[in-house]
């Protein structure tokens, strides 16, 4: 996966979350494990249908979400078109299998702490 699956990803969940939309730790975990079984040369555009199950929970949400996804989905392409100096790149590479490790044993921890 490129970085623009990522950007993606977090665009629609920053929206997602504004609509009220319930992301928690389970749905981080089931993104991840989503995001695991994807065909190969799948474009992050093509990521819709196969993100829809995950967050939607009835027909008004269905609508929601697909108007979402596309706001994300542009909102994601212009940010991977603006060209970044070196001193804005990010210190953590997501791509490395650690960064993800470290990310679930974070919320699994938040979740400990919380409940």
């Amino acid at each position: 996966m490129n970085s623009l699956y990522y950007t993606l990803l977090n665009e629609l969940l920053i929206r997602l979350e504004a609509e009220g939309f319930e992301i928690g730790i389970r749905k981080h975990i089931q993104l991840q494990e989503l995001l695991k079984q994807l065909p190969e040369g799948l474009e992050p555009g093509e990521l819709k249908p196969y993100l829809s199950p995950l967050f939607v929970q009835s027909a008004q949400q269905q609508q929601r979400f697909g108007i979402l996804f596309e706001e994300a989905k542009e909102a994601a392409q212009l940010l991977e078109d603006i060209p970044q100096s070196p001193e804005s790149q990010p210190l953590v590479n997501p791509q490395k299998p650690g960064f993800w490790r470290w990310m679930v044993g974070l919320a699994l921890g938040l979740a400990i702490i919380l409940a």
